[in-house]
């Protein structure tokens, strides 16, 4: 006889903010979202400017919107300091560059996922689903590995089921994002 055991949470209260939350017991979050947000503002219209005149802002684009989730999602410091300064760098090397035009097979990782300057998993399957699910998508013979850990109905149950109960007093990661973007319709 096989037993399931099924865990049970509770609404949480009215008013409740998970990002308040982070905000009261990670306060370092707070002061790094309000000690980069006019310089995060200026590299996010700069990229606009070279993206009006033709200019790929891919990579440094997807740094950013990783940065955006780390401090809005996430009491991870050490990873917001870093992201930010991987931001720098690759923002500084897209703004010196001239006019490029957009290179789809460099923007690929190892694993073929779309978002090669990102590690965080669910932001590569974000940039990728849509070009994955277009009616001309051709694979070339290398289906994209980094599904491999979804690619099962068990650990696709793992997975959806890992991210419905954000623990924030455990790792500090508010996990609504995520799960929006792992279960959202396609554009």
């Amino acid at each position: 006889m096989c037993s399931v055991t099924h865990a049970v949470s509770a609404p949480a209260p009215v008013g409740w903010s998970p990002r308040t939350a982070i905000a009261m017991r990670f306060p370092e979050i707070v002061e790094l979202a309000r000690s980069t947000h006019h310089e995060i503002r200026a590299i996010e219209a700069e990229f606009d400017l070279r993206e009006a005149g033709g200019g790929d802002t891919s990579c440094p684009r997807q740094i950013l919107r990783e940065l955006r989730w780390r401090l809005e999602y996430t009491a991870d410091t050490d990873g917001i300091r870093a992201t930010l300064a991987r931001l720098r760098t690759r923002a500084a090397l897209s703004l010196a560059r001239s006019v490029v035009p957009h290179d789809a097979a460099a923007s690929h990782d190892d694993e073929g996922a779309d978002g090669a300057c990102t590690d965080v998993w669910f932001l590569k399957l974000d940039a990728r689903v849509d070009h994955m699910l277009a009616a001309d998508f051709d694979e070339q013979g290398k289906p994209p590995r980094f599904l491999d850990r979804v690619n099962d109905p068990g650990r696709l149950k793992d997975y959806l089921e890992s991210l419905l109960v954000s623990r924030l007093d455990e790792d500090g990661i508010d996990r609504r994002k995520e799960l929006n973007f792992a279960t959202r319709r396609p554009r």
